[in-house]
């Protein structure tokens, strides 16, 4: 992969391609793309661009990724902050197995001149620079990049050019390059197009084209897909990228619309004619932007793996969570969580061997449901999940963390207008990693995987109207 990400490499200028087939209406729609826009978030908006679950195919490896997130948030009039990553789990057949975070990445970007995408006339131009940030299990160390972009509207489509140039957290120079088309903004699914090429100097030359469609439910709401193949220093890398973007403003209509409803009532008496004011409505779960802040409690069992040999354990597991939460429809939302669960979970066998994971802190992607008259809440997560294992081999132990993912499913009930209780099932997999136990010896393989069940009670805090 280049190093510089999407989003953190794109940049200006380049007109490489007469045919347009692209009007982009939405401004932070830019997944699924290497590429950028023009435009950024409105004052006090938060945009979400998410990718669930990828997949990348080289001649190495196979590779998930789960998930890839760029989050947008408007701090001034033509400016945002970005934050991005993405976690990448190897599945077959690749040499190394463990799971890794990569593309850590904070921005700023800004507007430069305000154009077509700002519903001004002449191009609309931006700028994103700042700093590559250190992952988990590779891309040590720290880089920068600046990217440059132009963005024009024609009756029929947009087109984006995008040049920029970094210096990569191995210290090497980098150049990108990177066309984006889009489909005409009025149809409700549009085609996108991208071309892309990238050097990272004496080390990588990536040339890619992608092929994809964006679907807009709402100013609000899209969902794409893409299918991108790549010719990495002449190798074929294909992937296939499907996700979300939405936004969520904190003075957002849904939160005026709900606020009205939620006021007092009054309603007329039958038999006296007199009115009576009822008792304040409360939001059920999930209707309104939140956040979730929990506790949570209950037992998980484990799977261990040392080289060839298999043994189970059992424990406790605690700790909290939190979730920022945006509704989407009448009783859909979708949100983002991160949990941080102290563990019991501890196994043994005869040898003796014991594998204990003290630590685990999933990153989850969030979709749900709410049923209103009823109060309740359901709902899938999944996403990126970091443990902390101790291994010992008396008298040698090692500890290392080690990066995989989870998924799982829940229920809450809300008890009254802050408070709500649940249960909450997470499978998880560490996926494989080589710890250093016996001193001059070759590394030895463990795997942990799990399963827990724990009891949540949450406190949610809506935004204030």
């Amino acid at each position: 992969m280049s190093a510089m990400d999407s989003r953190s490499r794109t940049a200006l200028l380049l007109l490489v391609s007469t045919s347009i087939i692209g009007w982009s209406g939405i401004s932070f729609a830019y997944r699924p793309f290497d590429s950028t826009d023009a435009a950024v978030a409105d004052v006090g908006q938060l945009e979400v661009e998410l990718g669930p679950v990828q997949f990348r195919r080289s001649e190495e490896e196979r590779t998930l990724i789960a998930p890839a997130y760029i989050l947008n948030y408007g701090f001034a009039k033509d400016w945002e902050l970005v934050l991005e990553g993405r976690g990448e789990h190897p599945v077959w057949p690749a040499e190394e197995t463990r799971s890794r975070l990569l593309g850590n990445n904070l921005f700023l970007k800004g507007v430069l001149r305000e154009g077509a995408l700002q519903d001004k006339s002449g191009p609309s131009v931006a700028s994103e620079f700042g700093a590559l940030m250190p992952g988990f299990n590779d891309e040590v160390g720290w880089g920068a990049s600046w990217v440059g972009i132009v963005s024009q509207r024609w009756s029929g489509g947009t087109i984006h050019f995008n040049l920029g140039g970094a210096l990569t957290r191995e210290h090497r120079g980098d150049l990108f390059v990177g066309t984006i088309f889009e489909g005409p903004y009025d149809w409700t699914v549009r085609p996108v197009a991208e071309v892309v090429y990238e050097r990272e100097f004496n080390t990588v030359e990536t040339y890619s084209v992608l092929a994809g469609a964006i679907w807009k439910v709402s100013d609000d709401l899209s969902f794409d897909i893409g299918f991108r193949e790549a010719w990495v220093n002449r190798q074929p890398v294909t992937e296939i990228r499907a996700g979300l973007t939405f936004a969520m403003s904190l003075q957002s209509e849904a939160m005026e619309r709900s606020g009205r409803v939620l006021r007092h009532r009054t309603r007329r008496d039958a038999a006296t004619d007199q009115s009576i004011t009822s008792e304040p409505m409360t939001s059920p779960v999930a209707m309104v932007p939140s956040i979730k802040l929990s506790l949570e409690a209950g037992g998980g069992r484990a799977r261990n793996g040392f080289e060839d040999s298999i043994f189970n354990g059992r424990g406790f597991v605690g700790g909290i969570s939190g979730e920022l939460n945006f509704p989407i429809g009448g009783v859909a939302y979708i949100g983002l969580g991160v949990s941080v669960l102290g563990s019991g979970i501890s196994g043994t066998i005869s040898d003796p061997i014991t594998s204990h994971i003290r630590l685990l802190v999933p990153v989850d992607a969030i979709v749900g449901l709410t049923f209103t008259p009823w109060r309740v809440s359901v709902y899938g997560f999944g996403g990126v999940a970091i443990g902390d294992v101790k291994v010992t081999v008396p008298p040698f132990s090692a500890t290392q963390s080690v990066a995989g993912w989870s998924a799982g499913v829940g229920a809450d009930v809300q008890l009254t207008p802050v408070l709500s209780a649940g249960v909450k099932y997470r499978h998880f997999d560490l996926a494989k990693q080589d710890f250093s136990i016996f001193p001059g010896e070759a590394p030895s393989l463990v795997r942990e995987r799990g399963d827990t069940v724990t009891g949540t009670l949450s406190w949610r805090i809506t935004t204030p109207r």
